[in-house]
């Protein structure tokens, strides 16, 4: 495990000891710059099953988006990849599996009932009402996936 990298921000300590930090610094490997993220963004960061694809963030320093392996907690000087993966293993697999496959649900399934009806109620043939259709579904797809990733949004801010 890499030597923790002093951190020139310090996690604010809130009036509840039991009340999570509202922020972070990370230090980007490649050019040593220290970003701090809050809000929403840390609460993403931190979270392993924010997402469908892989996970990036943002150097301030040299203004690059790069994958969490390039970054490093400056308090602990463990990788982001690293701590997503310690925090995945927390949470139960069943859990994992059912939350990615109504994610997966969500998206392809709401895109194949819009195609499927439209086929049903337009003209043998017909094209433009069908894609239509399936880019509506595409786009509830995506907006329902997002918001059930929300609603089932885990704070794992405190653990270090």
């Amino acid at each position: 495990m890499p030597t923790p990298r002093p951190t020139s921000a310090k996690l604010k300590a809130s009036d509840d000891d039991d009340e999570p930090p509202d922020y972070r610094a990370y230090v980007h490997n490649r050019c040593n710059g220290v970003t701090t993220v809050s809000g929403d963004d840390y609460l993403g960061l931190c979270d392993p099953m924010t997402g469908l694809l892989p996970v990036s963030t943002f150097c301030t320093t040299c203004n690059a988006q790069a994958p969490v392996g390039e970054f490093a907690w400056t308090d602990t000087g463990e990788s982001i990849a690293d701590y997503r993966k310690r925090m995945l293993a927390t949470i139960p697999l069943a859990a994992r599996v059912n939350a990615r496959l109504i994610r997966f649900a969500l998206i392809l399934g709401f895109p194949t009932a819009a195609f499927l009806i439209a086929r049903a109620f337009t003209a043998p043939g017909a094209v433009v009402v069908p894609t239509l259709a399936l880019i509506a579904g595409l786009l509830l797809g995506v907006l329902a996936s997002g918001m059930h990733m929300i609603a089932t949004q885990r704070d794992f801010r405190a653990n270090r």
